[in-house]
């Protein structure tokens, strides 16, 4: 992934910064980035995220991977 390690949030983010790292972990996990991974657990460790919310950020990413069938979110308009 060619994105910046720290993301700058909006002024009112509605995620924390401990969830967005988890969610950046997730989606490094879904692009098979060992890179991407670490730097983005390590910002998900420093935002306060425990060893198990961390595994299951990328055990949910892992699981994607496995649906092939899985049905986006939204629809391109």
């Amino acid at each position: 992934m060619n994105a910046p390690a720290s993301i700058a949030p909006p002024a009112e983010a509605g995620l924390s910064s401990k969830t967005r790292a988890l969610v950046a972990l997730a989606a490094g996990q879904a692009a098979r980035s060992p890179a991407w991974v670490a730097a983005q657990s390590a910002r998900a460790r420093a935002a306060g995220a425990t060893p198990r919310e961390i595994a299951e950020a990328a055990a949910v990413a892992a699981s994607l991977d496995a649906e092939d069938d899985a049905l986006p979110l939204w629809e391109e308009g």
